[in-house]
C-alpha cells in the first residue's frame, strides 16, 4: 500500500491556514518573538534600555518596538485579510471611502 503524500502546495500552505484560523494568538506570538529578537543584543551588549533622566526608550529599543508590535500587525493584516486589508494599511482609509 502505498501513503498519501500532501501536494507541494497543500503543505507550503499550512503556516497562513494556522494564521488565519488563530490569529490573535498567532499576532502575539510572532510580536513576542520578533520584539525579543530584536532586544536580546541589547540585553547582551549591556545598553540601556530606557533614558535614566526621561524615562523613556532609548534609541536601541525603538527598532524592537517598532517592527515587533506594528510589522507584526501589518503582517497579520496581509495574512488574514489579504490585498484589501493592505490596502487600508497603506491608504489610511476604508475602501470604498
Amino acid at each position: 500500500m502505498s501513503t498519501p503524500t500532501a501536494s507541494p502546495t497543500a503543505v507550503s500552505r499550512a503556516p497562513l491556514e494556522i494564521l488565519r484560523r488563530h490569529p490573535i494568538t498567532s499576532y502575539f506570538v510572532i510580536a513576542y518573538a520578533v520584539t525579543w529578537l530584536f532586544h536580546i543584543p541589547v540585553v547582551l551588549l549591556g545598553l540601556p534600555i530606557s533614558n535614566p533622566e526621561t524615562h523613556a526608550p532609548s534609541l536601541y529599543i525603538l527598532p524592537g518596538i517598532a517592527i515587533g508590535v506594528t510589522g507584526t500587525a501589518f503582517f497579520m493584516t496581509a495574512v488574514t485579510q489579504g490585498k484589501p486589508g493592505s490596502d487600508v494599511c497603506s491608504s489610511g482609509s476604508p475602501p470604498g471611502a
